[in-house]
């Protein structure tokens, strides 16, 4: 057995790696089918569902991964959570994705927003403080305009 099958068959030695083979596995036969990212059926919704997920984890993971690897960024986890929410708010009001990556996307969101409210609001004029807050409505906007994508999906 190769070290690589080893490695795999204990656990993996790059799981964002893995991650982002899975995403992009999972979705090829949504990206390849006419109707696979659009209409949820029985067939496909599972499918959509861990596509959503693992794609959602290999763009938020990636983001965590390369600002690692960039010194003036490993120390500074306001600017990563603006490179992570702004790479989120490309990847959810990017055109083409289904109604099913739309719900995800929809409600990992809502659950960002509610994190990034909890604690409550500090009006101090502090550095920090004012990141907090940029974090808090870009945030909210990239929340509002994921909800209304989905609800107009739904609803229209």
């Amino acid at each position: 057995m190769s070290n690589w099958v080893a490695a795999r068959a204990i656990g993996s030695e790059n799981p964002l790696l893995d991650t982002m083979i899975v995403a992009l596995v999972s979705g090829y036969a949504l990206r390849n089918n006419a109707n696979g990212s659009g209409d949820a059926t029985i067939h496909n919704t599972s499918l959509q569902l861990m596509s959503s997920f693992t794609t959602v984890l290999s763009v938020l993971g990636s983001v965590a991964w390369v600002s690692h690897k960039i010194p003036i960024l490993a120390d500074s986890a306001s600017i990563v959570g603006l490179l992570g929410l702004a790479s989120y708010h490309v990847m959810a009001t990017r055109e083409g994705n289904g109604t099913v990556k739309m719900f995800v996307n929809a409600g990992i969101l809502f659950g960002m927003l509610l994190g990034a409210m909890e604690g409550g609001f500090d009006l101090s004029v502090t550095p920090e403080n004012l990141m907090k807050t940029i974090m808090r409505v870009g945030t909210a906007y990239v929340a509002w305009e994921g909800i209304e994508r989905f609800r107009a999906a739904v609803m229209d």
